[in-house]
């Protein structure tokens, strides 16, 4: 109970530093400088510009991202129950509420290659930690899941890349072409971003060798990089003959030293390095 407890708050310390990394890039280089990068808040850096003239500084982000959220939670609760819905309402209003606390910090102005790069990076980061607590900000994820409850074919992936395209082009009927292609770099980044938090950085390497002295090899290893190596049963097809697979990972500084192992003893070894995401274990 205590375990499920404390998983719970972290999960929610997630969503409010994720949504307060969103809110700080929206407010302070995406929105200001008019790059549209999609969902519910990129909606609202539209309405915001347009209402301008209407309202002093315009609609707020923290208030469009409700009133566009509002209706898909009405549509969503009675299609897939409160259940589905209940912690991507909670992501929705703690983004609303960083939004309008981080509204008073300072415009960012300048090099928009910094700004896309900045937005990006930290919109990624934002969105990588709620969906680690298993949670959405709503707004396209949410309008996707529920336009593919109609249209079983599409995947919700599909469906949430179209919705987005349509909200970065509404964007450049409002803003122009440039501020468009800035957004597209800031997209770019964000996912590369996320991708990297949610899978790990690349911070091992996989080594395959195959050698005629394969003993030899891990002896050295052992001894001189106190690193584990497996071996895995191997045939060559074009020869028929049976050789030994050597699997041994190490960290990337460790890489150059294996390599010189292995070419040391065995100037004919074949070789094969890859980069490994995520390693647990003894030396890791």
């Amino acid at each position: 109970m205590r375990g499920i407890l404390k998983d719970k708050i972290w999960n929610y310390a997630f969503i409010f530093a994720g949504t307060l990394f969103m809110a700080v890039a929206l407010n302070v280089f995406l929105e200001p400088n008019n790059i549209v990068i999609g969902g519910a808040t990129g909606v609202g850096v539209i309405i915001k510009h347009l209402t301008m003239g209407i309202f002093d500084g315009g609609i707020s982000l923290g208030v469009s991202n409700l009133i566009i959220n509002l209706p898909l939670f009405f549509i969503a609760i009675k299609v897939f129950g409160m259940k589905f819905v209940g912690r991507t309402i909670i992501s929705t209003l703690m983004l609303s509420f960083n939004l309008e606390i981080t509204s008073w910090l300072p415009s960012f102005y300048g090099d928009f290659v910094i700004i896309a790069v900045f937005g990006g990076v930290l919109t990624g980061a934002g969105l990588a930690l709620i969906f680690r607590a298993g949670s959405t900000t709503g707004g396209s994820d949410l309008a996707a899941s529920l336009i593919q409850s109609c249209f079983k074919h599409y995947t919700v992936a599909g469906i949430m890349f179209v919705i987005d395209v349509i909200i970065i082009f509404g964007g450049y009927f409002v803003f122009g072409l440039s501020a468009t292609m800035y957004a597209v770099i800031s997209v770019f980044i964000t996912s590369k971003i996320i991708d990297a938090i949610l899978e790990g950085l690349a911070f091992a390497k996989a080594a395959f060798i195959i050698s005629e002295k394969p003993e030899e090899i891990c002896d050295i290893i052992f001894k001189e990089l106190e690193r584990g190596v497996t071996s895995i049963y191997g045939k060559g097809m074009f020869s028929g003959e049976s050789k030994d697979v050597l699997l041994c990972v190490v960290s990337h500084k460790e890489v150059f030293k294996l390599k010189e192992i292995a070419k040391g003893v065995d100037p004919k070894a074949f070789i094969m390095v890859a980069d490994v995401r995520e390693v647990l274990g003894e030396g890791f």
